[in-house]
């Protein structure tokens, strides 16, 4: 900001004039330079695909945070500066693509923990439904016969849909209805939990094909 002496040629002169502006200020006049407005941002495509993964990420954080971040992850110690919601997206960002939805599933760490999950699990069509075995020989303090089995859909690469059972590891199986699922593909994801949820396992993902 300047003032204007009696021999410039822009005495008298008001408002703006090119990059300039002048006006009078308590009786004398002031020139200054015009603000420069900043030039909108275009993101490239790169930039863009990363926004994408970033929205992508939250959004399914969001959605499972109650159900999973906060019971599961808050038991683990964090990394210093991370929170458990933090963390989950740090430990997942493999699982996003370049678009928005969860590329590639079986990168996913839904779960975590000491506990020991099953051995010989396997998943096997019968109808309109799918069937999980599963080997209940290694009980040791960090696997329990009571141990709770806790399964996880994974819809139009979205969406989480939790399926609600009293299974135990004891049990040696479980079974589940597809009828009403659209599409070929069934996958999701199993864990464990104690009876009074003090220790997880970490999760198992799982793609069942149907004909």
């Amino acid at each position: 900001m300047a003032k204007i002496s009696s021999d410039n040629p822009l005495i008298g002169a008001s408002g703006k004039i090119g990059n300039l502006v002048t006006y009078t200020l308590n009786g004398e006049q002031i020139i200054r330079k015009s603000p420069s407005r900043p030039r909108k941002f275009k993101a490239s495509t790169l930039q863009q695909q990363h926004f994408n993964t970033f929205a992508a990420q939250h959004d399914f954080a969001k959605n499972i945070k109650k159900d999973i971040i906060d019971p599961i992850w808050s038991l683990e110690p964090m990394p210093v500066g991370l929170n458990p919601y933090n963390y989950f997206i740090k430990c997942n960002r493999n699982a996003f693509g370049k678009s928005y939805h969860i590329e590639f599933p079986e990168l996913m760490v839904l779960s975590l923990g000491k506990l020991l999950p099953v051995e010989e699990l396997s998943f096997s069509l019968h109808e309109n439904s799918v069937q999980l075995s599963w080997n209940n020989t290694n009980l040791n303090n960090y696997a329990n016969a009571d141990d709770k089995l806790h399964l996880v859909l994974l819809i139009d690469k979205q969406c989480i849909l939790f399926i609600d059972n009293d299974t135990t590891r004891a049990d040696g199986k479980f079974e589940f209805d597809v009828s009403k699922l659209t599409g070929s593909v069934v996958e999701g994801f199993i864990y464990w939990s104690t009876a009074k949820y003090l220790m997880y396992s970490p999760s198992v993902y799982f793609k069942v094909t149907r004909p």
